[in-house]
């Protein structure tokens, strides 16, 4: 398998840190290299899975006290 570098410094370890865009203030987490700081990726810090299953729990719960059937993922 090959192994990830750097595209700056050809580093191979690679580290998360959290960073903001304003406006607005965003959260996001950036895959940067550990040796020079060059960004590689950009990730959303929020666990969007997690949301949409709670989300999707609610609008069940909702659609159950009103005895409308819905199909959700």
């Amino acid at each position: 398998m090959a192994t990830s570098k750097c595209p700056n410094c050809s580093g191979t370890a690679f580290e998360i840190v959290t960073g903001t865009f304003t406006p607005p203030s965003y959260t996001l987490l950036f895959v940067q290299c550990a040796s020079c700081g060059t960004v590689v990726g950009v990730s959303d810090s929020t666990n969007v899975s997690a949301v949409l299953d709670a989300q999707n729990k609610a609008i069940k719960k909702i659609a159950e006290v009103l005895n409308i059937h819905v199909s959700l993922l």
